[in-house]
């Protein structure tokens, strides 16, 4: 449940922090890789 940003900067801080945690967590994911 995500609720909806109330302007343009704070709709780029969520964007970073999702990039954030896919870079993170798909290592985690993929030992292999």
């Amino acid at each position: 449940l995500i609720r909806p940003a109330t302007n343009g900067s704070e709709l780029v801080t969520v964007q970073l922090m999702v990039s954030l945690a896919q870079l993170i967590s798909v290592p985690l994911f993929l030992p292999a890789a």
